[in-house]
């Protein structure tokens, strides 16, 4: 129960973290019921960070999320409730194409019984100012409570359950150098560990949200969360992320590291 706990609460963290990439505040005292989530995929790293900054600077999302997907972090882990067994299967063919890295952009708008008339329209506005992949665009209605809760616990009866670890990295790296981080660290570094367990999000922020965190000095920066879980394994996933630190140490990258002591 306490690595379930400390998983959750780590994740609620990320959570808010996306949060903070977008939305504006919201209406004071209003209850938001349901939720409008589209995803969308990209194969190209600049299209894909061009387009998650045009969200981060709209009013419109209340949610923005950036992720990769690869062979061995697929799209049926923590967000099987968003993919059908339909769309994993055209993402897989996809994936074989594109050299087994795809990446994904996950925004939400709320919307109650007094502006559901309007939320297609408005999503479907600002889907026109994005350059995603044409015909892997995704859109399902859930209700709030189950978006928030997304997250999945392990069976309570799982014997394995005491020994599995979450050796996650998670960073903060400055926009200027997210091409390099991109090239190295998301290609070449992970993709040649091919051992990923959990998602991989990577999305950006806007610093003029933040009062009091250690953060790039730059106006908008991107945060890496590498979200591992493992029981044996652990020492691989140790061995990743020091080697993603060192590199970016070395290569004059000024990344800023959150959560360092937290393990589940």
């Amino acid at each position: 129960m306490i690595m379930h706990t400390i998983e959750n609460t780590r994740y609620q963290f990320l959570v808010g973290l996306a949060s903070l990439a977008s939305s504006p505040e919201q209406e004071s005292g209003r209850k938001h019921h349901q939720e409008q989530n589209g995803g969308m995929l990209y194969s190209d790293f600049s299209i894909f960070t061009r387009d998650q900054e045009h969200l981060i600077s709209s009013t419109v999302p209340d949610y923005v999320e950036g992720s990769l997907i690869t062979h061995h972090s697929p799209p049926n882990n923590w967000k099987s409730s968003f993919y059908t067994p339909s769309h994993r299967s055209k993402i897989a063919s996809l994936l074989k194409s594109k050299k087994g890295l795809l990446y994904s952009i996950e925004l939400v708008k709320y919307y109650d019984d007094q502006t559901a008339d309007d939320i297609d329209q408005e999503l479907e506005v600002l889907l026109k100012d994005l350059n995603f992949i044409p015909g892997f665009v995704f859109k399902k209605d859930v209700a709030l409570i189950d978006f928030l809760g997304r997250v999945g616990r392990s069976a309570p009866d799982d014997e394995n359950n005491h020994s599995e670890a979450h050796p996650w990295l998670n960073l903060f790296v400055p926009k200027s150098r997210i091409l390099d981080f991109n090239a190295r660290v998301l290609v070449d570094i992970i993709g040649r560990h091919n051992n990923t367990s959990g998602p991989i999000l990577f999305y950006p922020l806007n610093r003029k949200k933040w009062e009091k965190c250690v953060t790039p000095d730059e106006d908008v920066f991107y945060t890496l969360g590498l979200l591992q879980s493992s029981g044996p394994r652990v020492g691989e996933y140790d061995k990743l992320n020091n080697e993603i630190i060192e590199f970016c140490e070395k290569s004059g990258i000024k990344i800023k590291q959150y959560l360092p002591q937290i393990r589940g």
